[in-house]
């Protein structure tokens, strides 16, 4: 995730919430319950608490779990390596955008048909979208 969070275990926000004690308690289990750390502890708890399963398989279960908890871990430093590399393509860096830009544009391509009886209406709108945003996308000189 981070050095500070390799080094202490948590990061800086975390670390500041549970320094308020109480009043950081709440905000503290919100976030656990987005990012899904609250549902993996639980997970980890369940495996070491659990007494139908003998003592080997609790090592095994849980060092699996560490297993697929650093996979995902190594994908996550692997994907911001790619953002931030300048030997990455803008293709890799944008994907995710991309994605995001061609489910938009389908949206708009089936409300346009479904308000607007014009076709060449609904081009010149998707045009004028993706215009737009590419001109955003480029560096500014």
């Amino acid at each position: 995730m981070g050095k500070y969070k390799d080094e202490h275990g948590k990061t800086k926000v975390g670390a500041f919430l549970q320094g308020l004690g109480d009043v950081g308690k709440p905000i503290l289990q919100a976030a656990a319950g987005l990012t899904g750390q609250g549902w993996l502890n639980n997970i980890a708890a369940q495996i070491s608490t659990s007494k139908d399963i003998s003592e080997a398989q609790k090592s095994l279960a849980l060092e699996l779990f560490k297993l697929d908890i650093e996979d995902v871990k190594n994908a996550r430093d692997n994907e911001t390596q790619r953002d931030i590399s300048e030997h990455s393509s803008w293709l890799s860096k944008n994907i995710h955008e991309l994605i995001a830009l061609v489910v938009v544009g389908f949206w708009i391509i089936t409300w346009f048909k479904a308000t607007v009886i014009d076709e060449n209406t609904i081009i010149q709108a998707v045009l004028l979208i993706l215009g737009y945003l590419y001109g955003r996308s480029q560096p500014q000189k």
